[in-house]
């Protein structure tokens, strides 16, 4: 364009000129935001969506975010013959796509579903039907890779912003990158995504970068949980920021549908976005009805609440992906209630194996649990020797207290998911809970007072050496 100045001049005129122009007619003039991300503009009444847009805004255009193939009502009837009630992963799977552009409007946290299990059984077509409600699925497409850094994955967010991401197979991950590196990007993934942003860091010409900021949901599958691919266990803070499903999503017979879906979606793929985020653009007078629901929904304090926030967000989704999509996606929340993988013909409650599993290994480890009915002080004894990991949490008569992060890391490391066990566990009045915090009651360990998870058993005395 024409040079202007502010020190006179022609190009000044011309400056002045052009600016008079724009204020006498902009109420007439067209006009046209754009953002350099996807996802609500900052007033969340347009969307860019990549290939398409919703309302009065521009977008970027993203690799692998289109549409290709048959209508969105024929690809809900499709996908409908799969996605069946006796599989409730592959359900969820849909339901967690299109819950990532309505968690603005609800103004509610990101969250992380994990699928994992070692047989053989349909995770990667899962995540690929579901990256096919916005864009083309697979590595050309919605996916993403292990393969990438903390401040990778964070730009990868902020342009996605309010569209899901796909992470698969971190099994490949593993041998490439290792598992210390691997279990490192698993853990910023939980955070980043519940967080909504990135960390803040300074900038090669002084001062802090430019901070990105999200509101999404992500899928990861693999044969390992997230929870334990670095090798240790976790904090608790990750465990709270992850739904996980472990099996096959597909069945252990479904192999042939596994691979039907995943052909059908790589030809047909972007329609559904369009009209899921056009249909929520068009019901904008029932977005505070729906904020109000989700918030009722939330019970419990900490990490309960924050679970419970991601169930309520799904809850809503599926409702809506009925009334909006004509998608049946009832029973999607059963594929995280399945809380343990079970062995050949192990028919066994989940929560029973969790719970002897967690008794057996406190009859090994008694020793790991400060005795508390101990005097304070009492003696130099090999009962008040801390083991050398630390303290696992107390004991006394009828009592075991877990640290609820060690308790959090042996139930993800079998394969269990920590939150929902503790959850039916307290539902079956098999804990000891104290006023003020959900699920937890105050122990002490050492002559610390700490929060612990406190389970109803006997805690038997360990064995002399």
């Amino acid at each position: 364009g024409a040079p202007t100045s502010a020190a006179g001049g022609v190009s000044s005129d011309v400056a002045v000129f052009l600016h008079r122009f724009v204020e006498v007619n902009r109420a007439v003039l067209p006009r046209r935001r754009t953002m350099a991300r996807l996802g609500w503009t900052p007033t969340l009444d347009a969307f860019a969506g990549g290939a398409w847009n919703v309302g009065d805004v521009t977008g970027p255009t993203a690799p692998g975010i289109g549409e290709a193939g048959v209508s969105a009502d024929a690809w809900v009837e499709r996908v409908g013959r799969w996605a069946t009630p006796a599989r409730p992963a592959v359900r969820l799977g849909l339901a967690v796509a299109l819950a990532s552009p309505i968690l603005a409007v609800l103004n509610a946290a990101g969250f992380t579903v994990d699928v994992h299990g070692r047989t053989s059984g349909g995770k990667t077509s899962t995540a690929h039907v579901a990256e096919a409600i916005f864009g083309r699925p697979g590595p050309s497409g919605m996916e993403m890779s292990w393969d990438t850094t903390a401040v990778g994955l964070e730009r990868s967010f902020a342009e996605r912003c309010h569209l899901p991401v796909f992470i698969d197979d971190s099994a490949l991950a593993l041998g490439k990158l290792g598992r210390e590196r691997v279990g490192g990007l698993a853990s910023d993934i939980l955070y980043c995504v519940a967080n909504g942003c990135g960390r803040r860091r300074g900038a090669r010409a002084g001062g802090l970068e430019t901070q990105g900021a999200w509101r999404l949901t992500a899928i990861s599958t693999g044969e390992s949980s997230m929870l334990t691919l670095g090798g240790r266990g976790v904090s608790e803070g990750a465990v709270g920021r992850v739904l996980s499903v472990s099996g096959a999503p597909f069945g252990a017979e479904g192999a042939r549908d596994a691979d039907a879906a995943r052909a059908f979606v790589a030809e047909n793929y972007g329609r559904v976005g369009r009209v899921w985020v056009t249909w929520l653009h068009e019901h904008r007078d029932q977005w505070d009805g729906w904020r109000a629901e989700v918030t009722a929904a939330v019970e419990g304090q900490g990490i309960a609440a924050r679970t419970d926030g991601y169930r309520a967000t799904l809850d809503l989704v599926v409702r809506l992906a009925g009334e909006a999509l004509g998608l049946d996606l009832s029973g999607a929340l059963d594929a995280v209630s399945d809380l343990g993988a079970a062995g050949d013909g192990d028919t066994t409650d989940p929560i029973e194996r969790a719970w002897e599993y967690v008794a057996e290994l406190f009859a090994s480890r008694a020793r790991a649990f400060y005795p508390s009915d101990a005097a304070e002080g009492s003696g130099l004894g090999l009962a008040n020797i801390p083991p050398a990991d630390g303290w696992w949490g107390s004991r006394r008569a009828g009592e075991v207290a877990w640290l609820p992060s060690k308790l959090a890391e042996v139930l993800s490391g079998a394969g269990y998911d920590p939150i929902a066990v503790v959850r039916r566990w307290d539902e079956q009045k098999r804990l000891v809970t104290g006023s003020g915090k959900a699920r937890r009651a105050q122990r002490r360990v050492d002559g610390e007072r700490a929060w612990c998870v406190v389970l109803k058993v006997p805690a038997p005395e360990p064995e002399p050496e």
